[in-house]
């Protein structure tokens, strides 16, 4: 049998707020009370959305999947934190908890609603080389120091000038500053999101760079086969031939000869890590020098500091 918020012997469940609002995107609690009979025993304890006749425990609901956590326990604190609220999550919400005889659930319940971010710009009517400001809000209490996602037609804005919940464009018509959102995200979140972005972009320099690498061996080593085969049909005399030999030879040095030397600007991919390729080619040998570096605020390659250079050498030859 299940009793309302004030039923006979102590049963109890008591809530802070009727009513939530939270804005899409942050976090919300739930703070919670319950009472029971001092010799009964707690054996269920469980949030579950809109009352019914088989309510389901939100944390096993795939709806909320890795968005609740319950923070109670089965000694009187039933409080719950939902993490990433969603538009979708507005509606009624029920504690209930089930002893070794009886169970109880707290209603009326907690009343959420979810509410999305609205963008104004000022000021109404900007000159052309007045700066326009931004401003995300809602009618909803934000979290203390929120974390504010800005976004141009869905694509993060990471070149704009922010401060807290403000936005600055130099210059923007009407019809740029509509195509403006913003949103609220964990810090945590968007520096995951930043690294698994520069991890995707220096795999693909690495292929690149392989690439390039591959490339230019197997110039080299076609060349040069190429070249030897040409000194060894020039020195090898066919049988029958005549040999003449000079009355005054002179022995000439490997320095005499014009060596191929070619030698390719550094290859560069940047994505607050660096990662160069110079490559050198001679006849002898193929040298390639690897640099990994960090760029110094937004300075091109070549202003980067010698010393935060990490050098890597590889000399191949065939």
């Amino acid at each position: 049998m299940f009793t309302g918020v004030f039923g006979e012997n102590c049963w109890n469940v008591s809530y802070s707020d009727r009513r939530l609002c939270a804005v899409e995107g942050s976090s919300v609690d739930f703070l919670c009370t319950y009472s029971h009979p001092s010799r009964l025993t707690v054996n269920e304890a469980f949030w579950h959305y809109e009352p019914g006749t088989n309510p389901k425990d939100l944390s096993l609901d795939e709806r909320f999947a890795g968005r609740v956590e319950f923070l109670g326990d089965k000694q009187g604190n039933c409080s719950l934190r939902m993490r990433d609220v969603r538009k979708n999550d507005s509606g009624e919400y029920h504690f209930r908890f089930i002893t070794n005889t009886d169970g109880f659930f707290g209603k009326p319940g907690v009343i959420l609603n979810v509410t999305d971010l609205q963008v104004s710009s000022g000021p109404s009517s900007p000159s052309q080389s007045q700066t326009i400001t931004l401003s995300c809000s809602s009618t909803c209490t934000v979290p203390n120091n929120p974390t504010y996602i800005w976004s141009k037609n869905r694509e993060p804005v990471t070149n704009k000038p922010t401060k807290y919940n403000k936005l600055y464009l130099e210059s923007a018509s009407s019809e740029d500053i509509r195509q403006y959102s913003c949103a609220l995200g964990s810090r945590a979140g968007l520096e995951r999101s930043i690294m698994l972005m520069l991890i995707a972009v220096t795999i693909v320099a690495v292929i690149v760079i392989v690439i390039i690498i591959g490339s230019v061996w197997k110039c080299f080593v076609v060349r040069r086969r190429r070249t030897a085969e040409r000194d060894m049909a020039v020195q090898t005399p066919k049988p029958g031939d005549d040999t003449y030999t000079a009355l005054n030879p002179v022995t000439m040095s490997s320095s005499d000869y014009d060596t191929l030397t070619v030698s390719l600007q550094c290859v560069c991919v940047c994505v607050c890590v660096c990662v160069c390729v110079c490559v050198t080619i001679n006849m002898q040998s193929v040298q390639i020098h690897v640099f990994f570096c960090r760029m110094l605020q937004a300075l091109p390659v070549t202003h980067t500091q010698p010393s935060t250079l990490q050098p890597w050498s590889l000399i191949m030859t065939p």
